[in-house]
């Protein structure tokens, strides 16, 4: 008797889903109307192949320049650093040297605040150890703020003992998605 009423359940079931769905005038239906006429075709096919090559090249483009990044030297990525504060229109000094610079390889000076900048151009991700060392340098230099700025990454070590000091961590990538402070003058 059970299976009885399981059937007549599932013819119900089937039943209800035909009148609804396949009654429905709000279902959209396969038809030669719906496809639109081959010029649209046509135009969205030529549209969308063209966002996927403007995507791919955009992404090419953001994996060269990282490859770029990671590949240049210490003292390479100092002045790349320095390039791409000065063109978001800091007022930018390079200290840094081969023979000592006390931890400091660029200063900035943001509305009368003095911040400086350690640069590590390392394969690897940073420890908390250059971020404990700038955190002395920022206090002997007596700097509103210090900037860590690297190639690669952090450990979470790093982001841990930076977190509630005037430290900012950063990659090359953040700094490159800096929003410019002011604007630049073509005519200078």
């Amino acid at each position: 008797m059970w299976v009885l009423y399981l059937l007549l359940a599932l013819l119900v079931v089937k039943a209800g889903y035909e009148v609804f769905f396949l009654n429905n005038p709000n279902r959209r239906k396969s038809s030669e109307s719906d496809k639109g006429n081959p010029d649209e075709q046509e135009i969205l096919r030529k549209f969308r192949r063209w966002e996927f090559r403007k995507r791919r090249k955009a992404s090419d483009e953001l994996r060269k320049q990282q490859e770029w990044w990671r590949g240049i030297d210490g003292r390479g990525f100092e002045l790349g650093v320095a390039k791409v504060l000065l063109e978001k229109g800091y007022n930018v000094k390079h200290t840094g040297s081969s023979w000592g610079d006390e931890g400091v390889d660029l200063v900035l000076v943001k509305d009368s605040k003095k911040i400086i900048i350690q640069c590590k151009a390392h394969k690897s991700y940073v420890s908390a150890g250059p971020v404990r060392e700038l955190y002395g340098t920022l206090m002997h230099q007596k700097a509103d703020e210090a900037w860590l700025v690297v190639t690669s990454g952090f450990y979470i070590g790093a982001r841990t003992f930076a977190y509630g000091k005037p430290i900012r961590l950063l990659t090359a990538w953040n700094l490159m998605n800096l929003p410019p402070i002011r604007p630049i003058s073509m005519n200078s």
